[in-house]
C-alpha cells in the first residue's frame, strides 16, 4: 500500500522530525563535547570532527531517507561540512578591515 501525503501533512511531518532531530542534537552533542573535552584539547580540536561524524551517524539512524554508510564516510562528510562552513562564513561575513595610518613625518 502506497500512502501519498498532502503537502500540508508532509510539511507538518517534516517539521516534527526536524524538531526531534534538533532536540536530540541539542542534548547529545554538548554532552559529548563536555565528556571528551580533555581529548579535544590534546588533539587541538580535531576530535570535534569525530563528534560531528557521530552526530551525522545519529541523524542517519533517526531519519528515513538519509543514510551514512559508515564512520569514515561520516568523518569525511563532517570535514567537508566544516570546510564549507569556513568558506561560506568568510564570503558572507567578512571580518572588519583595519587600516594603519602612520604619524605625520614618519616613513613606512
Amino acid at each position: 500500500m502506497i500512502r501519498i501525503l498532502a503537502s500540508s501533512q508532509m510539511s507538518r511531518l517534516l517539521a516534527r522530525r526536524t524538531t526531534r532531530l534538533r532536540e536530540a542534537e541539542a542534548v547529545v552533542r554538548p554532552i559529548l563535547i563536555v565528556l571528551t573535552f580533555p581529548l579535544t584539547i590534546i588533539t587541538l580540536g580535531l576530535f570535534l570532527l569525530v563528534i560531528n561524524a557521530l552526530m551525522l551517524m545519529l541523524v542517519s539512524a533517526l531519519v528515513k531517507g538519509f543514510k551514512v554508510n559508515g564512520f569514515w564516510t561520516a568523518l569525511f562528510a563532517s570535514l567537508f561540512i566544516a570546510i564549507l562552513s569556513i568558506v561560506l562564513n568568510a564570503i558572507l561575513y567578512p571580518g572588519p578591515t583595519f587600516t594603519f595610518t602612520a604619524p605625520h613625518g614618519t616613513q613606512v
